[in-house]
């Protein structure tokens, strides 16, 4: 039986983290029932190994506190950066420093959308899906899908809590991105609803200004030589090579080599 295709068409994109924030904590319970959270979810949590299409991240979100109350999957696969650094992170900070800037306003306002439906509609089974671009391990965008798998309502009808799973599907090719999908299982009912298509217009950046010599330090960084071999090849020293990439992490906001490739390749520089 093919599913009712029906289109949200009051969807605005959420511009402000605080708005985003106030919109979520402001529906959340602040209830706290006696029982182990992450025991609630494990059923879950252990189910994904069999039915993720990808590499995956898991985070359970506590929407009054705002913050990753427990994560898990392949964390530093996807992200570079381990259990410990993810933990108890901001939602907000989880977003700014993964997703795609242009996408961010767009999943503020679908999770908001997917949680007031929680809410809402506590009766009926539905799945939703946002899909976007996130970094992975060495900061190049690319496509997954978050999922909303489960969430739990306390003794007051509210929810605090939900489980989230974030897939790689690179390998995968989607329409839209970003986009909402809902789909909802109400006995015989199959009825999917979708955001209205949405087209991205990249945002003009302020690429950082690299010198000639910067640039053939960057190029040979991206073809996998070390400061040594990259001193040899244009006849400098291994200091001034280190200087150079000292600079360039400075200028590009990265933290590591492989974020300055990828920042190299984001923006075209390579």
């Amino acid at each position: 039986m093919e599913p009712i295709i029906d289109y949200i068409d009051n969807l605005s994109p959420i511009e402000s983290y605080d708005e985003f924030g106030n919109l979520l904590s402001s529906n959340a319970t602040s209830s706290l029932e006696k029982e182990d959270i992450l025991a609630y979810f494990d059923p879950i949590i252990e189910a994904m190994k069999s039915f993720s299409l990808g590499i995956y991240q898991w985070c359970i979100v506590d929407f009054a506190d705002q913050k990753l109350f427990e994560i898990g999957g392949m964390m530093e696969e996807m992200t570079g950066k381990p259990y410990d650094y993810w933990k108890g992170l901001p939602a907000d900070k989880y977003v700014a420093e993964l997703a795609y800037p242009e996408h961010i306003p767009y999943w503020m306002s679908y999770v908001e959308y997917v949680y007031s439906y929680i809410l809402t509609s506590p009766k009926k089974t539905f799945r939703p899906h946002i899909y976007l671009k996130m970094k992975n391990k060495d900061g190049i965008y690319r496509n997954v899908v978050m999922q909303i798998l489960d969430w739990k309502f306390e003794s007051d009808g509210g929810v605090r809590y939900c489980l989230c799973q974030v897939t790689d599907i690179s390998h995968l090719e989607v329409d839209y991105m970003p986009q909402l999908a809902i789909l909802i299982l109400n006995g015989k009912e199959r009825k999917l609803l979708k955001s209205l298509p949405t087209q991205v217009e990249p945002q003009l950046i302020e690429l950082a200004q690299l010198t000639k010599r910067e640039m053939d330090v960057i190029k040979l960084l991206a073809g996998g030589l070390t400061s040594k071999l990259i001193a040899d090849r244009l006849n400098i020293s291994k200091n001034t090579v280190e200087n150079h990439r000292q600079r360039l992490l400075r200028k590009t906001n990265s933290f590591t080599s492989s974020e300055l490739v990828a920042y190299a390749i984001n923006h075209s520089l390579i």
